[in-house]
């Protein structure tokens, strides 16, 4: 299981210099601890900003392609369809809505997403997912 993704390679995020086409050795770093893409299970999104999603794909051929191609991604859904939803394309929400892009629609069209409600339910034996102690009308920047 992981949590979260990190920032991922090869991502175009004009808005966002420190995040705009970055190059690291994660995937590197994650062998070295022990771990092969195809061992993940399970990889929990806490939201689906830039810096946590970058990694769930990796450009093959020029597509997306899901980085861990056995595991199972549990999300928001109401974050989902908030970056989805053009109306709430601003230049505030820009780079989120480009991470949803590439980094998220994969594993969705893929089947791999598991949509969640945020409401403190257990997702998976001993894990629960808490909404944010102060309530918002969209989703954190």
């Amino acid at each position: 299981m992981l949590i979260d993704t990190g920032i991922g390679n090869a991502k175009q995020r004009p808005l966002s210099p420190p995040f705009n086409d970055h190059d690291n050795g994660f995937l590197g770093r994650l062998a070295a601890a022990g771990v092969q893409p195809d061992q993940v299970g399970f990889i929990l999104l806490t939201h689906l900003h830039v810096d946590h999603v970058g990694w769930n794909t990796i450009q093959s051929d020029g597509v997306w392609r899901q980085t861990f191609p056995n595991a199972r991604y549990l999300f928001s859904r109401t974050e989902y369809r908030f970056f989805a939803d053009p109306a709430n394309l601003s230049p505030r929400h820009r780079n989120s809505f480009l991470a949803r892009q590439d980094s998220v629609d994969p594993v969705v069209a893929n089947g791999q997403a598991e949509m969640i409600e945020v409401d403190g339910s257990e997702v998976l034996p001993g894990i629960r997912f808490l909404p944010p102690v102060t309530a918002r009308s969209t989703p954190r920047s």
